[in-house]
């Protein structure tokens, strides 16, 4: 377990605490735990019966994806430290149950609050809740214009704007191109864009022969700076 200070300096980081006061946040250190995951261990699924917990990623990389009814996967968001997750079903009633599953991609450490603390905090404290709001409302955003994609544009257009959106999340300039610090699978890109393997295959080799995108040695993706 983190020790106090140790723990309200990694929530003070946390994207939604940024900006609050260390009273506010050892409030909320009180209500929290630390837990440790192993690579690939679920942190939660739809058949969990357990209770609730919202979680803040301290350490590692953290999945959350979505199963069709065909079975095919679909990668709804990679978490990295600083992330909050876990909230989805606080919106979600009893008879649906929870629908996503939050996997441990790399091995990571999480502060874990229990829901039913958590809102009561939010109760209390306005000022944490209107971040949360905040917080809240442009993950929504984000997951609306993903939506609009998949449902508007070709799989060329959607791979080319979730890259994009990598970029925002893992990227550096370097002196000719942006680049995609974590390499990302052919598999991986087809579940976040909503399509096949095969498809991302083939797409690849065509963009980097048109000069839309570029790889280096090592495998990462890199775009040209705009």
């Amino acid at each position: 377990m983190a020790e106090p200070q140790t723990k309200l300096q990694h929530l003070s980081r946390m994207d939604v605490f940024q900006g609050l006061s260390e009273d506010m946040i050892a409030q909320i250190a009180e209500i929290t735990r630390t837990k440790d995951f192993a690579k690939g261990e679920y942190i939660s699924r739809p058949s969990d019966t357990e209770s609730d917990f919202i979680y803040f990623l301290k350490e590692g990389e953290v999945e959350v994806y979505e199963s069709t009814a065909e079975g095919k996967k679909i990668i709804v968001d990679i978490m990295r430290p600083g992330d909050m997750f876990g909230y989805n079903h606080i919106f979600v009633t009893p008879q649906r149950g929870r629908q996503q599953f939050i996997k441990a991609s790399n091995k990571a450490t999480a502060f874990l609050v229990p829901t039913s603390d958590f809102l009561a905090l939010l109760q209390r404290k306005p000022d944490i809740a209107l971040r949360v709001i905040c917080f809240l409302s442009a993950k929504l955003a984000d997951a609306e214009h993903k939506l609009r994609d998949t449902a508007l544009t070709n799989p060329e257009t959607r791979l080319m704007q979730e890259l994009e959106r990598l970029y925002k999340k893992y990227g550096i300039e370097e002196s000719e191109y942006r680049k995609i610090t974590r390499k990302f699978t052919h598999e991986e890109l087809a579940n976040l864009v909503g399509t096949t393997r095969e498809t991302i295959s083939r797409l690849i080799p065509r963009l980097i022969k048109e000069g839309k995108v570029f790889t280096d040695k090592a495998g990462h993706f890199m775009l040209k700076k705009k």
